[in-house]
């Protein structure tokens, strides 16, 4: 058989280069949004239960990862701008722990200020996740908070630390503002103020271990929050509860911290008991072991929590499931200097 020649292959190369060639920005935007949907998300609310001054690099890789993408063609700047701002980031740091302040202020003094010079970013800001320190804050607090303002889709305020002598700055900060949309807040109690201005909200955590939870359930009632649904990482008295389901009577979950349990009490059961007058419609009690628990400890925990937990679920008449929540907390972190707490350990008990 004859080989073809050079002309023929010439023209065989010409046709062939000729044809499209498929590339990234080829794919349906169902693919390309789920590729994207695989970067790492940040989420204190679900994932961060201690108040550290700042987070390490990793949570900063999901915006760094979709600007960039953002920044390569129209086509992927139409689909990933909008998921590049949907959270405002200003907790990581790059440079000296000692100096994570100064950084984490200056971050977040820029990105507020670039906002307000951005009009057609405003809608797609749903997240913002920041760490509060005393640097600059007569400056940097009042462009915080009128950036928040004008907001119109944001949903979710995650504040990972806030120093606890910033209490009067930040009122002085939000004072005159209202955020109608907001319906996630996670906050030390020192933040109180940014909860009062969330009268719409409806999941609340306190992030701090050991916190003035009265300055949180204080906030509850002078924003009027009756959409209340779930309350994290507070441990009401008995008094308090009946405060809280006073101005939320609609509050399905609630999470306790075993620690504040006193199991070897002879007083009578725990303060989970203290529920059964006040949240009429509970039908989740989440307890959180806390890294300090000791070991032996544990269980005699557990043992009383879950016994007057399923004591008050067992009572109630709401529709649907009833759930005792364990969830079990530990000490993480990339490094000797950098610890937050996360959780390892889950366990479900239906309550019939």
């Amino acid at each position: 058989m004859p080989r073809p020649s050079k002309r023929a292959k010439a023209s065989e190369q010409t046709a062939q280069s000729s044809l499209p060639r498929e590339t990234f920005t080829d794919l349906p935007s169902e693919l390309l949004l789920d590729i994207v949907s695989r970067i790492p998300t940040m989420s204190i609310v679900d994932d961060l239960f201690s108040n550290p001054g700042y987070l390490p690099l990793a949570y900063r890789e999901r915006s760094a990862s979709l600007r960039a993408l953002s920044q390569t063609c129209k086509t992927l700047r139409k689909l990933c701008l909008p998921l590049a701002w949907e959270t405002l980031e200003a907790c990581t740091t790059t440079g000296s722990r000692n100096m994570f302040f100064k950084e984490v202020g200056e971050s977040l003094e820029r990105k507020c200020n670039g906002l307000m010079q951005s009009e057609y970013l405003f809608p797609y800001v749903r997240i913002v996740t920041v760490s509060l320190t005393r640097y600059k804050t007569s400056t940097i607090l009042p462009a915080f908070a009128s950036c928040l303002a004008v907001l119109p889709n944001l949903h979710t305020i995650q504040v990972v630390h806030a120093n606890t002598q910033m209490t009067t700055a930040i009122k002085t900060a939000f004072e005159g503002h209202t955020l109608p949309s907001v319906r996630t807040v996670a906050v030390p109690s020192c933040a109180h103020e940014i909860l009062r201005r969330c009268p719409g909200v409806e999941h609340v955590t306190c992030n701090k271990h050991v916190d003035d939870e009265s300055r949180l359930i204080g906030a509850l009632a002078s924003a009027k929050c009756g959409n209340l649904k779930t309350l994290r990482g507070i441990s009401p008295n008995k008094a308090q509860a009946k405060r809280i389901g006073g101005i939320a009577p609609n509050l399905t979950l609630i999470q306790v911290v075993a620690d504040r349990y006193n199991c070897f009490s002879d007083n009578g059961p725990g303060f989970i008991a203290d529920f059964a007058d006040s949240f009429k419609n509970l039908s989740t009690i989440e307890i959180r072991f806390e890294p300090e628990s000791i070991t032996e400890r544990v269980e005699c925990l557990k043992v009383q929590c879950v016994r007057d937990a399923r004591w008050i679920l067992g009572s109630r008449k709401c529709d649907g499931e009833k759930l005792i929540r364990l969830r079990y907390t530990r000490w993480e972190g990339p490094d000797d200097e950098f610890k937050v707490v996360t959780e390892y350990k889950l366990e479900e008990i239906v309550v019939v």
